[in-house]
Order: structure tokens, then C-alpha cells, then sequence
């Protein structure tokens, strides 16, 4: 089990633009604060994503579903996050393999 690494920007309109490359089989992403945005949009952009899901916490140790499970399954499909916690982390799980997913938040 790796942790995936997290490159991240501020847009000049105070989006948030993360991206976690290369995720397989029981990785987990670094995770990024959230809790100044109102809504996530996440977006598998390459790899195999297998049962990859959005994972949230408020305190950056215990970590859940977001919801009922915010799971990444189609290659570009796009989930959207209205009720954010403070955290996000992407879990990669069984049949990942060399995912990308990609977040954009805004205010």
C-alpha cells in the first residue's frame, strides 16, 4: 500500500485543482482540505480505476464514504460533491492500476 501523492493549484478563481496520479490496489491518495470550498467535482482521467471511491474525514485520521459511497467507476465520468467534508482522499481499490483522478473545487 502506497500513498499517492497530491499536486495541487489555486486558480485566480479560487478553484481548487488537485490531481493524484498513478493509484493501484489498496493505495490511498494524500488527502487535501476541503472545507473552505462548497462543492468537489472528481474525474478519473486515465488507468484502470477497478472500485475507486472518494473517501472524506473531519479530523485528517479517521476516514469513510462520503454518503452512500462516492464511487469512481467510468473512464471521464464525473461524480459531483455538494456536502463537503473537511478532507478528501482518493482509495483506490480492487483492479486499480495506474490511476488518475483529478479534482476541482470551487467556493
Amino acid at each position: 500500500m502506497a500513498t499517492i501523492a497530491l499536486t495541487s493549484n489555486v486558480q485566480e478563481d479560487n478553484t481548487l485543482q488537485a490531481v493524484w496520479a498513478g493509484g493501484t490496489n489498496a493505495d490511498n491518495s494524500v488527502p487535501v482540505e476541503v472545507s473552505r470550498y462548497r462543492s468537489a467535482a472528481f474525474q478519473h482521467l486515465s488507468g484502470t480505476l477497478g472500485t475507486t471511491t472518494v473517501q472524506g474525514s473531519n479530523d485528517g485520521v479517521a476516514w469513510g464514504a462520503i454518503g452512500a459511497g462516492v464511487t469512481l467507476a467510468a473512464a471521464n465520468a464525473v461524480s459531483i460533491i455538494t456536502s463537503l467534508p473537511r478532507f478528501v482522499r482518493i482509495a483506490y481499490g480492487a483492479a486499480a492500476a495506474g490511476a488518475v483522478v483529478t479534482m476541482s473545487a470551487t467556493r
